[in-house]
């Protein structure tokens, strides 16, 4: 019998994919804005530095694109930005990132 690995989801994970059911339920529909970070941050509850990690996972995975001085908006292209998951996209900046702390070092 082959048991299944246990993952544990990461809170930038979690807050990702809250803000992307956001978007499937129309609460925040293709071509609208974000709220500023401070009060998106307020409103789930989270640190903004847990929100902004989300907002680059979703921004690379194609359901925003985030506008510097103009805020966040929500991308009625999702489905042509990526062929790949989240969690690829995820596991992919964890490798790169375990990498770069150890040429820092």
């Amino acid at each position: 019998m082959v048991i299944p690995e246990v993952r544990q989801e990461r809170l930038y994970q979690k807050i990702a994919n809250l803000i992307i059911k956001l978007i499937n339920d129309n609460i925040f529909p293709p071509g609208t804005f974000l709220p500023p970070e401070r009060e998106l941050a307020k409103q789930l509850g989270v640190s903004r530095a847990s929100l902004r990690e989300a907002l680059i996972v979703l921004e690379i995975s194609g359901w925003i694109v985030i506008q510097s001085g103009n805020g966040v908006i929500v991308s009625d292209k999702k489905h042509l930005a990526s062929d790949y998951t989240i969690e690829e996209i995820l596991s992919t900046r964890e490798l790169v990132d375990s990498h770069c702390a150890r040429l820092a070092a």
